[in-house]
């Protein structure tokens, strides 16, 4: 008697945006690019994040279900702390980790979330499945092999998983470039220009030196025009505008003196009138 094999079959459902929605009965809900909730039935689960890096996980459900993670600077999950206790997690180059630890929680390598049945990775928000026992995807990229995608379809990370992450599924970065992407998207803008430290330092600038403008320049007469008499032109002659900051001197002020007039001429005069009379 031949023993019977179960043939393993999920169902993935996509919302109009082309993002996984639904797996199953387990339902999907997006914070930008992002998953921030998981509805399966009557419990559902929050996950926290900072950036691209995963802080929490919790059931709110259930007030003892929290769970604190401790990840890399890839943003792989290495330990996860609860009330039962710390559990640490370990991966292979690409990713691989025991079905058993896939199913006490849910994020794991490069804080992706990974699939507690198959223990693939569903990246791009369900664009294409990595398989990190076979150590590629598991379908071709949209943008190989003459794309940003390269020549290889299905390779990860370019086959160089230590240096490079690919959340999207498409392409390779650095972290760093991750977490610059999303402060960007957080921020809604680009980073201020650099501010000169030049005009920090100076409290107490000099004034800038004064220049007067040089006087204006005549114009020259104009042309003579075919049947018009050149003396009939009037030439305008533009007089040059006196130089700034030029004041004129104060008018000179009247001084009066205190001096009586002399003693002498006057008794003369007088003695004189009263011979004429």
């Amino acid at each position: 008697m031949k023993p019977c094999v179960a043939a393993l079959s999920m169902v993935y459902h996509y919302d109009p945006l082309d993002r996984l929605s639904k797996v199953d009965e387990r339902r999907r809900f997006y914070n930008r690019q992002r998953i921030a909730t998981e509805l399966e039935g009557p419990a559902h689960r929050c996950f926290f994040e900072s950036l691209t890096q995963p802080l929490a996980q919790r059931k709110p459900d259930d007030d003892t279900s929290s769970t604190l993670l401790m990840t890399d600077q890839h943003s792989c999950v290495l330990l996860s702390l609860n009330t039962d206790g710390p559990q640490p997690y370990a991966y292979t180059v690409y990713g691989h980790r025991p079905i058993s630890m896939n199913q006490q929680i849910a994020q794991g390598f490069n804080g992706e979330r990974v699939e507690s049945t198959t223990g693939h990775y569903l990246l791009g928000q369900g664009y294409r499945a990595f398989n990190p026992v076979l150590m590629r995807f598991n379908s071709p990229d949209s943008w190989s092999p003459f794309g940003k995608g390269g020549t290889n379809a299905y390779a990860y990370c370019k086959g160089d998983p230590v240096n490079h992450v690919d959340p999207d599924g498409h392409l390779a970065l650095y972290p760093l470039k991750i977490h610059v992407i999303a402060l960007d998207v957080v921020q809604r803008g680009r980073p201020r220009a650099p501010v000169s430290t030049r005009l920090l330092r100076s409290r107490s600038p000099s004034p800038p030196n004064f220049i007067p403008p040089p006087p204006p320049v005549p114009l020259p007469p104009p042309a003579p025009v075919a049947g018009v008499p050149a003396h009939s032109v009037p030439v305008v002659h533009l007089r040059p505008a006196p130089p700034p900051n030029v004041m004129p001197p104060p008018p000179p002020i009247p001084v009066q003196t205190s001096r009586a007039p002399n003693s002498a001429a006057t008794v003369s005069n007088t003695i004189s009138s009263i011979r004429e009379t």
